[in-house]
């Protein structure tokens, strides 16, 4: 075989493309095996709790309850989920084999809302993770996990940084569940719609996107998820880290995405045809898209008259043009223009600040250079 024979094989053996091997994401038949593979992933963690029962009289189908203390409302997993496989009269009488005996555990045994069959393992983990209660059955290779979140939380309190006189007196939470359901409260429409999605490789943060059908754009509402779906990072904490990655200019002093702590507000922006960002986690809910005049505006001036409202918007927007100019005009004339103030108070001016070493752009003024 000559060189060009032996270059041609190698390079075909290069361009070859080797298929990678498949890994097996399912759930295992056997319940010890998931049990143990469970424990090895979580590396024995002491907040792992697994509950072993047996089901029927004549087969004794082995089953556990898995969930993580601290993270469920342990009373709902005790009456609705331990309570019901145990005292189940239904389960006493069973003589079929396993996988009947998991059917009816997922149909007639469970009594909680939101119960979800899982065969795949990392489903069937970060249930777990999630909060929620995991059944595992002997000899199915598919998970029951029931909705039992819970564990401290923050009752709802007054807002902290956007007191008002008249509203209510009601913020959100840590909780994006509880976040939703005040909302929910104000509007009791259809047409409000909630969609969740996870962001974070690591920290699986809930993230909850609300609007109003028919009122939001839809065009806005797609650019939203399209940049919630580009971040690709290992952490979220706050509703600030979304923010810095779904921002326009992330290096403006300005801020150009509204948050608030008050559902009152949330709301009217949802009326207004705003997005609402949930995170999980923060009581701090983004409202997108955010315009300047927006931020002139005040929860209480939902619940003034219109003319008294409109008044205080205008007013704000006064106050806020003279504090810019203000300061400018007072250099321009002090600096560059003094023949143009009063000479008696120029005068008192110049022997207020007498000596001070500073320019008039760093707060002081040496009127004596000027006069």
């Amino acid at each position: 075989m000559n060189f060009w024979d032996r270059y041609r094989k190698k390079l075909k053996k290069l361009s070859r493309k080797e298929t990678p091997p498949k890994i097996d994401n399912s759930l295992d038949h056997k319940l010890d095996t998931n049990i143990d593979k469970l424990k090895k992933e979580l590396g024995e963690s002491s907040d792992l709790v697994v509950r072993h029962f047996e089901l029927g009289e004549e087969f004794c189908v082995a089953a556990a309850v898995v969930y993580m203390s601290g993270l469920v409302d342990e009373k709902k997993v005790n009456n609705f989920v331990a309570e019901s496989l145990k005292v189940e009269d239904s389960l006493k009488k069973v003589t079929y084999p396993q996988k009947s005996m998991f059917d009816i555990v997922k149909s007639r045994a469970l009594s909680v809302n939101k119960v979800v069959v899982v065969a795949e393992w990392d489903k069937f983990l970060l249930s777990v993770l999630n909060g929620e209660t995991a059944i595992l059955v002997d000899g199915s290779n598919e998970a029951i996990t029931a909705n039992t979140k819970g564990g401290e939380t923050r009752d709802v309190s007054e807002p902290s940084t956007q007191l008002v006189i008249r509203g209510p007196k009601v913020s959100f939470t840590e909780s994006i569940g509880t976040n939703v359901a005040l909302i929910r409260r104000y509007i009791k429409s259809p047409n409000l719609r909630f969609e969740t999605l996870q962001v974070g490789s690591i920290t699986k943060t809930d993230v909850a996107i609300m609007y109003l059908k028919g009122t939001a754009n839809e065009k806005v509402l797609r650019e939203v998820k399209k940049r919630l779906n580009k971040i690709e990072v290992e952490d979220i904490f706050e509703s600030g880290n979304i923010e810095q990655y779904i921002q326009d200019n992330a290096f403006t002093p300005f801020p150009t995405i509204y948050n608030s702590e008050r559902p009152d507000a949330v709301v009217g922006n949802l009326l207004e045809g705003r997005i609402a960002l949930i995170v999980d986690g923060t009581p701090f809910v983004l409202v997108v898209p955010a315009i300047f005049i927006q931020f002139f505006q005040s929860p209480s001036d939902y619940y003034q008259n219109y003319l008294i409202g409109s008044f205080l918007r205008l007013l704000r927007i006064i106050s806020y043009i003279i504090s810019i100019l203000t300061p400018s005009l007072y250099v321009a004339l002090t600096t560059f223009h003094p023949q143009m103030i009063p000479t008696s108070l120029l005068i008192s001016l110049a022997a207020q600040h007498e000596g001070v070493p500073f320019p008039v752009v760093v707060g002081s003024v040496d009127y004596g250079i000027h006069i």
